[in-house]
């Protein structure tokens, strides 16, 4: 195993999580909120990296299957610790609740310790909600897009870190391939924050909302989510862009490829059409049922 390489790799990762947390500190900055938990993080996540980026790589730079798993692994581990920090420094969590939010994120899960998001600064919830947005895509993904300014190549990264049956490149090139997903990735996400402002949903509230809907994580800035906001047309934006964002990214590159009967032919796709319409009606009948029922009662 390849530990000084491995090293090496993710202090890149951690000087990247750096750069990302650049949009909350922005944020707080234009709610005129503190700088401190933002100026800590991207310190702490800033040192670690240089001080790793600075053991001088071996001159072997081959990344062998044990290798890649190691780096996925401690590079999800890592990003979750720094991503923690804020928390902390905001007084908003405990040590263990601070970890738990920030792996919960990372890892899209959805699940949340903070029982008062209105209380929260809002820069704080802006990065609750991007550590969702880089855990969807995969902040490995994004960094095989820029291994080879390094002169590494990233296909056992890509293999160790992308989920689904659908694994194949779409482009010659790895580093190509990532930069194509994640421009689709990017891309669906700018077009539901356009569309939420469009169906009348505040500029940072769709930013929050476009940010946790494409990782399908569900973190939000209400605490009753999206229903508080009482719109048909905001639920159907979201709704419309979760089952998108259900689909593996590469299919949505052969979508955009003019391959779209190959899509629907799918046996992934084909699944998920499947378990959607009996999904929705398993839960959608008897909700429609005790719905009619209680209508019947008042009258």
């Amino acid at each position: 195993m390849n530990r000084r390489f491995v090293t090496y790799i993710l202090g890149w990762l951690l000087l990247l999580d750096c750069a990302f947390l650049g949009l909350p500190l922005v944020t707080s900055l234009v709610f005129r909120e503190s700088l401190e938990p933002w100026v800590a993080a991207m310190a702490v996540a800033g040192v670690l990296g240089l001080l790793l980026v600075r053991v001088r790589p071996p001159a072997d730079r081959l990344i062998r299957p044990r290798d890649g798993f190691l780096i996925v692994s401690g590079a999800w581990i890592a990003v979750s610790i720094v991503g923690a920090v804020p928390y902390l420094m905001t007084d908003a969590l405990g040590p263990v609740d601070a970890l738990f939010e920030s792996v919960s994120g990372f890892t899209t899960t959805g699940s949340t310790v903070i029982a008062d998001v209105t209380v929260v600064p809002r820069a704080l919830l802006v990065w609750r909600a991007m550590s969702q947005w880089l855990g969807g895509m995969g902040i490995i993904l994004f960094t095989i897009a820029i291994l080879p300014l390094l002169g590494i190549g990233g296909m056992q990264l890509f293999k160790a870190e992308v989920p689904g049956p659908v694994v194949d490149k779409v482009r010659p090139r790895l580093a190509a391939t990532a930069r194509s997903l994640w421009g689709i990735y990017v891309g669906l996400t700018a077009l539901e924050w356009v569309l939420l402002r469009l169906a009348g949903m505040g500029s940072y509230e769709s930013l929050c909302h476009c940010l946790t809907t494409l990782p399908t994580g569900g973190f939000s800035t209400r605490n009753t989510s999206v229903g508080e906001f009482g719109s048909p047309a905001v639920e159907w934006i979201i709704i419309v862009f979760m089952l998108l964002a259900g689909i593996n990214v590469v299919l949505h590159y052969r979508i955009l490829t003019g391959r779209g009967r190959q899509v629907w032919r799918d046996a992934e796709v084909s699944y998920f059409r499947g378990v959607v319409v009996a999904a929705c009606g398993g839960v959608g009948i008897p909700i429609q049922a005790g719905g009619d029922r209680v209508v019947d009662r008042r009258r």
